[in-house]
């Protein structure tokens, strides 16, 4: 490693410290365009920060730096813009609140923009144009995702460009916005959505899981597979929401609890993540989880009381 290197990693050390130190979460990434972790696992510093001296070991040899989004980063969001553009359109339709963010061009011709709120979820499509090679046009590094931060090196993208800050506060200082600016934020990027792209990709998702055999006769299959019902039952006992996907559960400010999910069958599930929801860690049909919620477990009870709603 010659002096300029050596010079280079010290400085990373110290900038991956800053960002600890601003309750951001890191980890080293390998160098030669791939952009995948250097180290076995991120999913430790989903929960916890980098340790000094696991920054002074990742970084004592040129690599490139993660910045982890999600609740351990304080409800780090990152909107990806994989073109440039839709940037400086969505740009002016939301300068009130863009001219406060940290922006960094990056080296695909895009940008990323960062912020903090209270309200999170994990990493989603915005927008996106099913006539190019590469579709999707803007999208989220939310909840489990990562990017690129900056200053790492060139030779961590495969152009070999370098991730460069050109405006907002300086990185690793991301202040946080109000849960309507991140609305306005999303809303601002959908317009960029092209022949309802994004809509037939969901489209295309859902049918995967489309139950193609008998239904079965019970009262409350009915309501298993009723987006509407369970954002109804999740928001009445407690629960929070952004998009009625990904939720955050009672008493909690933010952070993804739990998540509904289509089964195999077709139905929506509730796949709870929190040992502290008012439910079992587990896998929830709608009659399972009113019985544990409502009903001290008693499935018989939770069964009446959906015959009632059917009525």
């Amino acid at each position: 490693m010659n002096d300029l290197q050596r010079n280079f990693c010290d400085r990373l050390i110290e900038i991956a410290m800053e960002y600890r130190e601003a309750g951001i979460s890191t980890f080293p990434l390998w160098l030669g365009g791939d952009r995948n972790p250097a180290i076995k696992s991120f999913n430790p510093y989903r929960k916890r920060l980098p340790t000094l001296m696991e920054i002074k070991s990742w970084f004592s040899d040129p690599r490139g730096m993660a910045v982890l989004c999600g609740v351990i980063s304080g409800g780090l969001e990152v909107i990806d813009f994989d073109y440039w553009w839709p940037f400086p359109d969505w740009y002016r339709a939301v300068e009130s609140i863009a001219v406060r963010l940290p922006i960094v061009d990056t080296p695909s011709g895009g940008a990323h923009v960062y912020y903090r709120c209270k309200v999170i979820c994990k990493s989603k499509k915005i927008a996106m144009n099913s006539k190019l090679v590469k579709p999707t046009l803007i999208e989220t590094r939310g909840e489990g995702g990562y990017v690129v931060g900056c200053p790492s090196p060139a030779d961590v993208h495969p152009k070999r460009y370098p991730y460069v800050q050109t405006a907002g506060p300086v990185l690793p200082e991301v202040p946080y916005i109000t849960p309507e600016e991140r609305r306005m934020l999303w809303q601002a990027a959908r317009t960029f959505d092209c022949d309802g792209s994004l809509e037939k990709a969901r489209s295309k998702s859902k049918n995967q899981f489309q139950h193609t055999g008998r239904h079965r006769k019970n009262s409350w299959n009915t309501f298993s597979g009723d987006s509407r019902l369970w954002s109804e039952v999740l928001f009445a006992d407690g629960w929070q929401s952004c998009d009625s996907v990904f939720w955050t559960r009672p008493g909690k400010e933010q952070g993804v609890s739990a998540a509904l999910r289509p089964s195999k069958s077709g139905d929506l599930v509730l796949v709870v993540f929190s040992t502290n929801a008012n439910v079992p860690e587990q896998t929830h049909g709608l009659q399972s989880y009113l019985a544990h919620a409502r009903f001290n477990g008693n499935q018989k009870q939770a069964f009446a009381y959906l015959k009632e709603l059917q009525r």
